[in-house]
């Protein structure tokens, strides 16, 4: 009797175990393989444990295309383009609730493009750019709420477009470009309520472009410049109660422009260029204009031995 009372937990052990995933699909293109065509689907009812996905591309294989979907609860998907991969594409498309997305372009992979759309609640995708990867492109659609996208792009890795899209309430945007990446571009768009945007370039990250777009109430943007020279940041915030933090700092963060405009009432725009001794440098000739039209606020301080740097504000 206790032999058969242990065969019996442990065929509910094992039958547990192997519901963790309800789908998994792993998917690899490798070794100098081109022009090949994937696609998964993966369905899972509401309350099983989900979809699991994994594709890989990688070994100097080009011009592959994969899609992959997936609807239900608890979808988990990771695409991964790397080691000298071009001209590759991958496509990720999640509906349902607790959906998560991990893309990455890595190792000299360049001219490559993933697309993430994310439709539900509580979503999470993240996107990097690595390892001297250049001319690629990333695209990140989120609607529901408590939408969550992170983009890296990192070591020597170039003129690469980023656009994240998201729609509904608690959205969180935080984009970072850093270690030498440059000539890059970035564009934010959330429309919905209590939105937030981060935006940080740092260690001699030069000459991206970042835009944030932001249409609703109660949203938030923070952009960071730090030793970082010759970037555009563009931050638009249409609605009430918003606000904006920009800081410039650090040796040699030089010659960056950032244009602030906020539409509506009771907004709050705060601007900080200042090395403060800490980066060793002074922090010269950037460029900041700020644009409210409401009953708005608008603090600007210049200090740290910060020289030749310009300042507009226009209040309506």
């Amino acid at each position: 009797m206790k032999k058969l009372a242990l065969f019996i937990s442990a065929a509910l052990a094992s039958t547990s175990a192997l519901a963790s995933i309800d789908n998994e699909s792993d998917v690899k293109i490798k070794n100098k393989s081109d022009w090949n065509h994937v696609s998964v689907y993966q369905e899972s009812a509401y309350g099983y444990a989900g979809n699991k996905s994994t594709a890989i591309i990688r070994n100097r294989s080009d011009n592959n295309y994969m899609d992959i979907y997936q609807y239900g609860e608890n979808n988990n998907s990771r695409a991964v383009i790397a080691r000298r991969s071009n001209d590759n594409y991958i496509g990720v498309y999640q509906s349902g609730k607790d959906n998560r997305s991990r893309a990455i372009i890595r190792n000299r992979s360049d001219y490559n493009e993933i697309d993430v759309g994310q439709h539900g609640y509580d979503n999470f995708s993240r996107a990097v750019i690595r390892r001297n990867s250049d001319y690629n492109k990333i695209y990140v659609d989120q609607s529901g709420q408590y939408n969550d996208s992170r983009v890296r792009i990192t070591n020597h890795s170039d003129y690469n477009d980023v656009k994240v899209k998201q729609y509904g309430a608690y959205n969180m945007s935080d984009v970072m470009i850093n270690d030498d990446s440059d000539w890059n571009y970035v564009n934010v768009q959330q429309d919905g309520y209590y939105n937030s945007s981060y935006v940080v370039l740092d260690y001699d990250a030069d000459y991206n472009d970042v835009g944030v777009y932001q249409n609703g109430s109660l949203n938030y943007s923070d952009v960071n410049i730090y030793g970082g020279d010759y970037n555009s940041v563009y931050v638009s915030q249409y609605g009430e109660y918003n606000d904006s933090d920009v800081v410039i700092s650090g040796e040699h963060a030089d010659h960056n422009y950032v244009t602030v405009a906020q539409y509506g009432d009771y907004n709050y725009s705060n601007v900080l260029i200042d090395d403060g001794g800490y980066y060793g440098g002074s922090t010269s000739y950037n460029t900041v204009y700020v644009s409210q039209d409401g009953y708005d606020m608008s603090n600007v301080e210049i200090t740290g031995g910060s020289s030749y740097n310009t300042v507009y504000v226009a209040q309506y």
